[in-house]
C-alpha cells in the first residue's frame, strides 16, 4: 500500500484513483476502505503563507479519529451532500474556541 499512497495523518492516507484500483486488485483494500473527494484547491507561490499571515485561515490540530468518526457519520446518514463536512467544521471550530464564528459564518453565502 505504501508504494501507491502517502500518509496524511495516523490511519489516513491519500492515493490516486489508479492507486486505489491497484490496492483493490491486489486485495490490500476493499471498496469500503475508501472515501472519494472531488474538487481542487490550489495556491500560487507564497499565496498560502500570505493568507496564514493575514489570519485568513483558522489553524487546528486534530487526530485521525476525529476525522474518521465524522466521515463514518456522514457516510451512514442520507443527507444533502451540500452540507458535507459542516459537522466536523463545527467540531474543530469549537475545539479552538471559535464556535461563535462558525455559527456566524455557516449562513454566509
Amino acid at each position: 500500500a505504501d508504494e501507491v499512497s502517502e500518509k496524511v495523518i495516523k490511519d489516513i492516507k491519500w492515493t490516486t484513483l489508479n492507486g486505489a484500483r491497484k490496492l483493490l486488485k491486489s486485495g490490500e483494500a476493499k471498496a469500503s476502505d475508501f472515501w472519494v473527494f472531488c474538487g481542487y484547491a490550489g495556491w500560487g507561490p507564497g499565496q498560502l503563507m500570505g493568507e496564514l499571515e493575514r489570519e485568513s485561515w483558522y489553524m487546528a490540530a486534530t487526530d485521525s479519529n476525529t476525522l474518521l468518526k465524522s466521515l463514518a457519520k456522514q457516510d451512514s446518514e442520507l443527507s444533502d451532500p451540500r452540507n458535507a463536512g459542516l459537522d466536523i467544521w463545527q467540531t474543530l471550530m469549537d475545539m479552538i474556541d471559535h464556535g461563535d464564528d462558525y455559527k456566524r459564518l455557516k449562513n454566509t453565502p
